[in-house]
């Protein structure tokens, strides 16, 4: 067997194992009751996460923002910047160029791509208030 073998076994293992990842939050995050309050998923502390005070105090822990840190495998109440590092990581190994172009595997890294993405923009727009700016900016 080949490098080349060996390197693609390995990385459509790996798109396969997240996919199953995303598949398994969808399914939690539709079985959860996302109106009453006992089922919210608590913030989990860990030394290494950012701590709650980095976080701006306009965020709200709703439903959207709790979904998108765990499509990107990170700890609620996570700085912009761990996000950013998360989501670069992500993305980079769900590249769907990295596959045969029509095949099963490029197809679920691509719809991993989107997920991590929409989760991307989900949390940026939430954690950081100088992209609100550069958003409502207008270029003549």
């Amino acid at each position: 067997m080949g490098t080349l073998d060996r390197v693609y076994r390995l990385l459509k293992s790996y798109i396969n194992d997240q996919y199953e990842r995303l598949q398994e939050i969808e399914r939690q995050y539709a079985e959860t009751e996302l109106d009453d309050p006992t089922t919210r998923i608590p913030p989990q502390a860990s030394p290494t996460s950012a701590t709650p005070l980095s976080r701006p105090p306009s965020v709200s822990d709703s439903p959207e923002i709790l979904s998108a840190y765990r499509v990107l495998g990170v700890q609620n109440g996570s700085d912009i910047a761990v996000v950013r590092a998360a989501y670069t990581k992500l993305i980079r190994r769900a590249d769907p160029g990295r596959f045969p172009e029509g095949s099963e595997e490029s197809n679920q890294a691509s719809e991993i791509r989107k997920r991590v993405d929409l989760a991307y923009e989900t949390l940026q727009k939430a954690l950081d208030p100088s992209s609100k700016r550069f958003r409502q900016l207008e270029i003549k």
